[in-house]
């Protein structure tokens, strides 16, 4: 440690980013929206909370500018994809990995930095390119997740912190605000970038965000709620006048129901 120059670290990280920003723009857009902040205390690599970067200092001195930004982007897609929120009551080890075959291959599939970290073979199979998280952790053995490891830190930033750590922690609510904020931001980088040069994956998220599925049953229920409630206020306009005028129904100026079901109770 006391040979790192943490300044070189430093300077090294935004000439990853600025080249994130010129090559890779969707990427560089929303790493320059991310706070990079070392975590050497509890972060052995890397790691996000949707605020932040975190990074391990003697981990990214072993790193080339091509090596972070895939470390960055890598970082970043997490967020794209709210993996971190997202687990519910999966287990966590598979998840991870599955979180990770689903990021690293689209990062290497469309040349995002290099992948060939020093001391660490990451997660990736061609057999689950286009495939979700989901359907990755589906595929994967309980016990055994293929030839790789975890790049990063998948930290459940619920839990509470070892004592004099400075990892931050975040309540449902705060976790669910922070996603939410981030999301306005892919939507807004989005629409700086050419639509071809966003990731499959994210094209695919973001085409189900403007094209959301249609649930026909919750629509016909709708309609049917509308229509008995339409009936229920004419027939209440009916009695009304009926009462105002002293006429039978049928007598007065609403005419009387004559298509259709009975009207309900």
């Amino acid at each position: 440690m006391a040979n790192i120059d943490l300044n070189k670290i430093k300077d090294d990280i935004k000439t990853a980013r600025v080249g994130l920003l010129l090559h890779h723009p969707f990427f560089g857009n929303l790493a320059t929206r991310l706070i990079i902040k070392e975590g050497d205390d509890w972060c052995k690599t890397a790691a996000t909370d949707g605020r932040h970067i975190f990074y391990n200092t003697e981990f990214f001195s072993t790193l080339s500018i091509q090596h972070m930004q895939f470390v960055i982007a890598h970082e970043v897609l997490h967020n794209v994809f709210d993996h971190l929120n997202r687990r519910g009551s999966r287990k966590p080890k598979r998840w991870n990995a599955a979180i990770d075959y689903c990021v690293n291959g689209q990062l290497v599939r469309d040349k995002i930095g290099n992948s060939n970290l020093p001391d660490i073979k990451i997660y990736h199979d061609t057999q689950y390119y286009n495939m979700g998280a989901e359907e990755i952790y589906d595929l994967l053995e309980d016990e055994n997740f293929g030839d790789g490891q975890e790049l990063d830190i998948h930290v459940d930033w619920t839990s509470a912190p070892e004592d004099g750590s400075s990892r931050p922690q975040y309540s449902q609510d705060e976790l669910r605000e922070i996603s939410d904020t981030f999301m306005e931001a892919v939507l807004s980088a989005a629409q700086t970038v050419d639509a071809g040069k966003l990731p499959a994956g994210v094209r695919r998220m973001l085409k189900d965000f403007s094209e959301p599925q249609m649930n026909w049953r919750e629509i016909i229920r709708q309609q049917i709620q509308s229509v008995i409630k339409d009936d229920r206020v004419r027939r209440n306009q009916l009695r009304k006048t009926d009462g105002n005028t002293g006429n039978p129904p049928g007598d007065g100026s609403v005419p009387p129901r004559r298509d259709g079901p009975p009207l309900p109770p």
